[in-house]
């Protein structure tokens, strides 16, 4: 039997999402063409392929119209896995958890329904080694208001390590609570490792718009460096409730300035 290639190719449209899936043979001539419609919202140029998997990310327009995450309401962020052969929906992701769900609990009640927001705004991660995809997620919409979401929300601006395969998280780490400032995670996680006594420790860094630097480990989602909740300011806006700490590492210098004289 000839070994084949499957081109997929991300079509987008303002209606639809759609996946072309060729089939090449050795000699890259065309041999078979099918057409998967996936959803009714655009994918993102920035999904990703891993072995047997395509693994899409919504993509969540920044124009503030309806419909979009310049609302409190619009398309959620789901992270969805397919198989590459047949574009069979095998996983789904709620980025914004659904009743019982872990993470459901840090949301007010009735703040979850409809929540717009809160994707894959950067690029994913895999670790093929460990058949894990890592997403950095954004915060949810409103991305400047959270009166009408009280809580942490997970799993806003959150690193989320999630099976390939199964798509079942395996840890998440959250980089902000109740995001107010539009702070989503701006780049894709790095994959390092880290020597301590003696021994190689597997680990993920992500980098904040605030400039800094979470290295965690790639298998536990644990801050390999010490990392505070510090008291911060209260939100004086009617109607707000902002977070009353903040993740600050202690170790990890900031990449960025994050004061002026």
């Amino acid at each position: 039997m000839k070994a084949r290639t499957i081109i997929l190719l991300a079509v987008l449209s303002l209606q639809s999402a759609w996946i072309l899936a060729t089939t090449v043979n050795h000699e890259r001539s065309l041999t078979q063409g099918r057409v998967v419609q996936l959803e009714t919202r655009p994918v993102d140029p920035r999904d990703l392929l891993r072995g047997d998997y395509v693994i899409l990310n919504y993509k969540i327009s920044r124009v503030p119209r309806p419909r979009d995450d310049g609302q409190p309401r619009g398309p959620n962020g789901d992270v969805r896995g397919f198989d590459a052969r047949n574009g069979k929906e095998l996983w789904r992701f709620h980025t914004v958890p659904r009743d019982g769900e872990p993470g459901s609990e840090t949301w007010e009640p009735g703040s979850r329904k409809d929540r717009g927001g809160l994707n894959v705004w950067s690029f994913m991660t895999v670790d093929e080694a460990r058949s894990l995809v890592f997403l950095p997620l954004t915060s949810p919409s409103y991305d400047m208001y959270g009166g009408d979401r009280k809580g942490a929300n997970l799993f806003g601006d959150s690193v989320v390590a999630l099976d390939c395969k199964s798509g079942k998280m395996r840890w998440y780490y959250q980089t902000l609570h109740h995001d107010l400032w539009d702070y989503d995670l701006p780049a894709a996680p790095v994959l390092a490792e880290v020597k301590r006594e003696g021994k190689t420790i597997p680990a993920v860094a992500q980098v904040t718009k605030q400039g800094f630097v979470f290295v965690l480990d790639r298998e536990t989602g644990k801050p390999l460096y010490p990392v505070e909740e510090r008291p911060v300011p209260k939100s004086t806006l009617p109607g707000e409730e902002s977070s009353p700490t903040q993740p600050y590492p202690v170790v990890t210098p900031p990449i960025a300035r994050q004061s002026m004289a």
